[in-house]
């Protein structure tokens, strides 16, 4: 099974259950520091 499409469905079931925006916020604050993170890396990968 799709580990993203698993924490997709899983994110919509909770959303359904109960529809919390400070919850959202936290994820999408979690995903955008690991984006930095990735592109930080690559930057580091480049640069060497």
């Amino acid at each position: 099974m799709n580990k993203k499409g698993y924490f997709i469905e899983k994110l919509a079931i909770v959303g359904e259950e109960k529809p919390s925006i400070l919850k959202l916020i936290k994820i999408i604050i979690i995903m955008l520091f690991c984006i930095d993170k990735l592109a930080f890396l690559s930057l580091i990968l480049a640069v060497i």
